[in-house]
């Protein structure tokens, strides 16, 4: 009888931490962003917060850019997530279009922070393919923007 209890607690405790694992990863964070004028709007996707930069979508007046992330694609990516230093930088560039988000250090608000939940707030810079525009590499000025950091296992 004992055996069989040891037995069971083992396997409960494997499969608590195989469940765990599994989902660990497992979602995108999203960030959003807005401009104070509202002319500038963005969505960003990343992996598990420090993985694979997947997607951005960058809105100014009106136009829009799409880029994602996929795998038979030129497209190159960095994600910088730095806490405690006070860095976050995405970075994405391929044959025709780049996108660079870094954040202003020291303007990060955490709103809420639990084991499967983290979401913040802090002004970032971007410079970007100009949606405007139909020439490629032409590039956006520097962009300050409010934007939002959710994600939740």
């Amino acid at each position: 009888m004992m055996r069989s209890l040891l037995l069971g607690f083992v396997l409960l405790v494997v499969f608590l931490l195989l469940s765990d694992g599994v989902q660990a990863g497992s979602n995108e964070a999203v960030i959003t962003g807005k401009t104070s004028s509202g002319r500038t709007e963005l969505e960003a996707r990343v992996q598990d917060i420090t993985g694979q930069f997947r997607s951005v979508t960058l809105t100014i007046d009106g136009k829009t850019m799409e880029f994602r992330f996929d795998e038979s694609d030129d497209v190159r990516t960095t994600v910088i997530r730095d806490v405690e230093n006070d860095v976050f930088v995405l970075l994405m560039e391929g044959e025709d279009k780049v996108f660079r988000l870094w954040m202003v250090p020291g303007s990060e608000k955490v709103l809420e922070k639990t084991n499967g939940s983290y979401q913040s707030t802090f002004a970032a810079v971007i410079e970007a393919t100009d949606p405007r525009e139909s020439g490629k590499w032409t590039l956006t000025p520097r962009i300050t923007i409010g934007c939002r950091l959710d994600y939740s296992i």
